[in-house]
């Protein structure tokens, strides 16, 4: 049975619009702009039209980014590797 999702009342945290609710999945997804707390209700409607609701509590962080690896740290990680298992395999053998 489809049922479709909506924020009908309250807050969500500050940078909300970074946050969206997919009307037919219900996933509530989106990265966060500021740190805040937000308190909000989803309503989920059927097909024949009957709703049920949840209150939520959303607390977020500002987001600081995903780290990672520039080519020259891959390869000094990539080479850093290989001249440990290198011991290793000597030492073992």
């Amino acid at each position: 049975m489809p049922y479709t999702f909506a924020v009908t009342s309250g807050t969500r945290p500050p940078g909300a619009p970074a946050f969206t609710l997919a009307p037919n999945s219900g996933l509530l997804s989106g990265t966060s702009t500021t740190s805040g707390t937000g308190v909000f209700t989803i309503t989920a409607t059927d097909a024949n039209g009957c709703p049920g609701t949840r209150d939520y509590v959303m607390t977020s962080a500002e987001s600081t980014g995903i780290p990672t690896l520039s080519t020259w740290g891959l390869l000094i990680l990539m080479a850093l590797i290989g001249l440990v298992s290198t011991w290793y395999l000597r030492r073992a053998g």
